[in-house]
């Protein structure tokens, strides 16, 4: 069976288990993969993970992160407007997805097979600190459990728990992946069975998540990351483009890039790149600006105004989306390269590390060009705004640049340094505060109500200033 029937068998079948939307039916059940493989799974919940990661960034993020702005008022995201439906969607989608990630899990145990358990704990790291890091203290550790305990009401974890045993699993991950033992690569839509990649995917990802709670003590993160940086070879993360965690989609369906689903008016038709992401690229004579947005009709790059007031206009012909980014085979980022160079700029920056901080930022710098098939002018680094200054905000203002599409990352990065600096306008709402949370979804409220309540009373309120855990 070649690649392309074997895709379509296994998104055929992603697209049943998608199907279950019910809250108690969010849960792993035994009897669905009894004659099951873990690889089976793969495939679908890569694929379903990097669908919900492409469409975070374009509906929601990039509004929050001045990246983009809806041109008409269906949505008001960059005004920080965030309806409950959104956050229902997003936490029915994520815990659904982890239902097969949890499957990944069992069957890996099932079949004495420690690459798939490791594979699993990867990628149930990057969705639980994704759900946490959106709203707080979520289901953890009675999550997915209807089955199993019939545990249909599951409690909330704080973030600390959360944090502690994700980074523990990562750790676990790295030592349970065994290059000797394969990964069906059919399946395997993201590095094709390379159990290298994989082992540098759970490194990468505990690095990025060390560095969001960087500002807890209990959690060790200076003396971690510094065994990390120091001990390479049993600590190895990403090394180039070509080991990214960067999904590559095809022509043909079902494996096509997710956008390329849109129409044209809901993809770029409503939408303008925001000012501050095109005035940023411009100001430095930026080579990825082309290669990202459109001109004008008057051949120029122009943005529109994040959070303008309603009723106040935009400009007649304003810079949106490239059409190549709804392309079919236009990839699709989990985590980039270019992010692993920024964490060890920020961590020598901040002396945790003995390297160069400066060198770092140049290679996270060439790293996302190279991403985007851009040449980097010689003179680069040597411009005004980008030649590094040892400040932090310069730093993360080249990496929310390298964040373009690549999840809530870059929104993530803002709430922990407060950088890039942001003009907020006059028709925000939140009180021009940019959300520090997603509010929990409002079916939690009948359906989980008392464990809703003592989620609230961890956070102090069910807003969008409350501040998360690491951010305090």
């Amino acid at each position: 069976m070649n690649i392309k029937n074997t895709l379509l068998m296994l998104m055929s079948a992603f697209m049943v288990f998608a199907c279950t939307s019910d809250f108690e039916e969010i849960n792993s059940d035994p009897n669905r993969i009894q004659e099951s493989r873990p690889e089976n799974l793969m495939a679908p919940a890569l694929y379903e993970l990097n669908r919900l990661q492409m469409r975070s960034a374009h509906r929601l993020s990039h509004e929050f992160m001045q990246y983009s702005v809806q041109t008409n008022e269906i949505n008001e995201f960059h005004r920080f407007v965030i309806p409950t439906t959104e956050s229902n969607y997003l936490w029915e989608n994520y815990y659904t997805t982890l239902t097969d990630v949890q499957d990944i899990l069992l069957l890996g145990e099932k079949n004495e097979a420690p690459n798939y358990i490791a594979v699993a704990k990867v990628l149930r790291a990057w969705i639980f600190s994704n759900l946490t890091d959106m709203f707080g203290p979520i289901p953890f550790t009675e999550a997915l459990k209807g089955y199993s305990d019939k545990i249909y009401q599951p409690a909330f974890d704080s973030q600390e728990t959360i944090y502690k045993a994700l980074l523990a699993d990562l750790e676990e991950a790295n030592t349970l992946f065994d290059e000797g033992k394969p990964i069906n690569a059919e399946s395997d839509l993201l590095f094709s069975g390379s159990v290298n990649k994989w082992r540098k995917f759970a490194n990468s990802l505990r690095l990025r998540l060390l560095m969001r709670v960087e500002k807890k003590a209990v959690m060790n993160v200076q003396a971690q990351i510094k065994v990390m940086f120091d001990n390479p070879d049993k600590y190895p993360v990403f090394s180039s483009n070509e080991e990214a965690a960067v999904m590559y989609y095809s022509e043909n369906l079902p494996f096509v890039n997710p956008l390329s689903k849109y129409r044209e008016f809901e993809f770029n038709g409503n939408r303008g790149l925001a000012e501050a992401f095109i005035n940023t690229l411009k100001t430095f004579n930026d080579p990825r600006l082309e290669l990202i947005a459109t001109k004008t009709s008057e051949e120029e790059y122009t943005g529109v105004v994040s959070a303008r007031g309603k009723g106040e206009g935009i400009p007649e012909s304003y810079s949106t989306y490239r059409p190549e980014l709804q392309a079919t085979t236009q990839s699709g980022i989990i985590f980039p390269y270019a992010e692993v160079e920024f964490l060890w700029a920020e961590a020598a920056l901040k002396g945790w590390i003995n390297s160069d901080a400066a060198a770092h930022y140049q290679k996270g710098i060439e790293a996302s060009m190279a991403y985007w098939g851009a040449e980097m002018p010689g003179d680069y680094m040597n411009r005004p705004g980008v030649t590094f200054d040892n400040q932090l905000g310069t730093l993360i203002r080249q990496k929310w640049i390298a964040l373009f599409f690549c999840g809530f990352e870059s929104w993530y990065d803002y709430r922990r340094t407060g950088y890039p600096v942001l003009a907020i306008g006059g028709g925000a709402e939140n009180d021009g505060i940019v959300p520090t949370r997603m509010p929990y979804p409002s079916t939690l409220q009948s359906l989980n109500a008392t464990n809703y309540q003592k989620a609230v009373e961890m956070l102090g309120a069910d807003d969008l200033q409350v501040k998360c855990w690491w951010m305090k």
